[in-house]
């Protein structure tokens, strides 16, 4: 029982991190074109030209959902099969940590938004964030990541447990992409509404490799209990 548990459980995990690969090629995609010049005078064609930038974010967020949720209910599969508590509270903290974090975000968004319809659109592209608005959408990303930074732990812990090298290497660059995606992000808010493109470049070709590999190295073969 625990065994056919396991198996679900990492079955799930794999189909989450599978949807996260067409979701970083279409940010792959979007990054090089949401230059903030483009967005200044609002046209037919600019009109056209953000929905369906629109359309692919849309897209892109519901396969980053759908994956959170595969990804949730693997762990509860593994909690149930009794190997580490820890397990249980990877699967605790990944609900938790990423909701908290983008109410805390949604907040400061509302925020900007305010100033920047008050404020006009010649600032966007520009640092017009106050140090308080800052320091939420900071915390709201910090936190968002710490529930991932947990999960990949596990993953890591997971290898050794079952002597998994190709996870182990895939567990490690899921950690590294989660700390430089982060970092990137909290640049480009200091920076500029959009942030540079060759940030959401490289965030986005971690975020794949890092699947790709999770994919590949999430093929555990369960030998004992």
């Amino acid at each position: 029982m625990e065994k056919e548990r396991l198996l679900n459980g990492f079955k799930r995990i794999r189909q989450g991190f599978l949807l996260l690969i067409p979701s970083s090629v279409i940010g792959l995609i979007v990054a090089p074109l949401t230059s903030p010049r483009d967005f200044l005078e609002l046209g037919p064609g600019v009109i056209a030209y953000l929905i369906f930038i629109g359309i692919l974010g849309m897209v892109s967020a519901i396969l980053v959902i759908a994956s959170w949720i595969l990804r949730i209910v693997g762990w509860g599969n593994i909690c149930g099969a009794g190997i580490k508590r820890f397990y249980c509270y990877t699967r605790l903290l990944l609900i938790v940590l990423p909701i908290v974090g983008v109410a805390i975000s949604i907040i400061g968004g509302i925020i900007y938004g305010i100033q920047v319809f008050t404020s006009g659109l010649e600032y966007v592209g520009q640092t017009l964030f106050p140090p308080t608005l800052l320091a939420v959408i900071i915390a709201g990303s910090l936190i968002i990541t710490a529930g991932f930074l947990v999960e990949g732990v596990s993953l890591l812990d997971i290898s050794y447990i079952y002597g998994r090298g190709m996870l182990r290497i895939a567990s490690i660059l899921y950690l590294l992409s989660l700390v430089v995606s982060t970092v990137l992000s909290i640049f480009s808010t200091t920076q500029a509404v959009f942030g540079a493109t060759w940030m959401g470049l490289l965030s986005n070709t971690l975020q794949l490799v890092s699947s790709i590999t999770l994919y590949i190295g999430l093929r555990v073969k369960i030998e004992h209990v």
